[in-house]
């Protein structure tokens, strides 16, 4: 979808005036969930024949350039030049689209055959307990002799009698927060403190579960901020 697109504010308008039932983040999560389906209509209702609309106007240029080569016009160079701002624009809007896609799908199969995937994978193995040697010299190697070993041992250990009295540290804390920031932390954010958190996402990040991303919130704040900040 493309946020410049005239008629994308309207769209977004009609289905987020919409009531909706709930508060919050359901409320939120739930306009989001019907706004994405008409969306993704409108997108195709736009923008599905781009690719052909696109080689239209390749195919138009190149046959006024080579008017223009054989017999100059006036008019016809406008309309060259009127073409030619007319495949930028549809160029971009492509590439917007591609863009987008490409993030999706990474946010949804992105760690399948990479090197990020690899590396979680061995952490992974290296974390993993294989074997477990019990304090009577009993090695366990087998996942049900590992499972029953280490409830056994954490029964015993958290069923033991012995009190243990641990120390006062309060004297080797620091106060760091003050009773203001305090007071600051458990207050409700305002609007503009909600406005700022989501305006410093970098652009270029890829968008969440929803598959919506900052791009949308940044066109359509004045559209989605009470729900937004409800959900907050």
């Amino acid at each position: 979808m493309s946020v410049d697109h005239v008629d994308f504010p309207s769209c977004v308008r009609e289905v987020w005036n919409q009531t909706e039932a709930g508060s919050g983040l359901l409320k939120l999560a739930a306009k989001l969930k019907k706004l994405k389906v008409v969306l993704k209509g409108w997108n195709k209702k736009v923008f599905g024949w781009t690719t052909g609309h696109i080689k239209e106007l390749e195919g138009r240029i190149e046959r006024l350039e080579s008017h223009l080569q054989l017999n100059y016009d006036e008019e016809v160079e406008l309309d060259l030049l009127a073409s030619k701002m007319e495949l930028d624009t549809w160029i971009c809007r492509e590439e917007v689209r591609l863009a987008q896609c490409a993030k999706v799908r990474w946010s949804s199969h992105g760690d399948q055959n990479s090197r990020y995937f690899h590396v979680i994978l061995n952490k992974w193995r290296q974390s993993k307990i294989m074997e477990m040697r019990l304090s009577n010299g009993l090695l366990l190697k087998s996942p049900h002799e590992l499972h029953d070993g280490a409830v056994h041992y954490f029964r015993e250990f958290l069923g033991q009698s012995t009190s243990v009295v641990l120390p006062d540290l309060g004297d080797y804390v620091s106060n760091v927060i003050s009773e203001d920031e305090n007071l600051r932390l458990g207050s409700v954010p305002t609007e503009e403190e909600v406005k700022q958190a989501v305006f410093s996402i970098p652009i270029e990040s890829s968008p969440g579960p929803d598959g919506f991303g900052l791009g949308f919130y940044l066109a359509c704040w004045d559209i989605v901020k009470s729900e937004m900040v409800e959900a907050v």
